[in-house]
């Protein structure tokens, strides 16, 4: 995604709809908002006049799903850490914490 109106290869429009009909990772739906728009003929400068989202964030995105491709967005190791995992780790926590305390509260 290195210049304004470029496509995104292997990826449809059907695709990232499916796809953010089901995420609920409030950083991934833009992303696919963004890479939907995109793949609707709206300009990166467009997005960001549409949603308010940095020009440059939206083209760092759309590059993302060019050069990883849909699966490795999803799973991009700079998501932040879902609410059901933290809330697990949490648990591990106090779980820990009471053996260490030897079952004190």
């Amino acid at each position: 995604m290195t210049k304004e109106g470029d496509r995104i290869s292997d990826l449809t429009k059907s695709q990232v709809r499916d796809q953010l009909a089901d995420e609920t990772d409030p950083r991934v739906i833009k992303c696919f908002t963004s890479t939907r728009e995109h793949l609707e003929d709206l300009s990166p400068d467009a997005i960001e006049a549409k949603y308010g989202w940095d020009c440059q964030t939206v083209y760092n995105w759309l590059s993302r799903f060019e050069e990883r491709g849909l699966e490795a967005v999803l799973f991009d190791g700079s998501h932040p850490v879902r609410l059901s995992e933290l809330t697990r780790l949490i648990e591990i926590l106090e779980y820990s914490r009471n053996l260490i305390d030897g079952g004190k509260d």
